[in-house]
């Protein structure tokens, strides 16, 4: 698990796309920022990585 300097969980760009090509594959890019917004994908990486379930 990469914590940064605080403590916290680092989710990069990448984390971002591979979520995206696994768990949402046929969302536009148009769409991409708003979906991540509104369904907490951040939070979710954060929540899996935490537990170990991200690879």
């Amino acid at each position: 698990m990469n914590e940064d300097l605080f403590g916290e969980i680092s989710v990069t760009y990448e984390d971002i796309d591979k979520w995206m090509n696994i768990n949402a594959p046929r969302i536009r890019e148009n769409y991409k920022e708003s979906y991540i917004k509104n369904w907490n994908v951040i939070e979710k990486i954060k929540k899996a990585k935490k537990d170990g379930t991200f690879q």
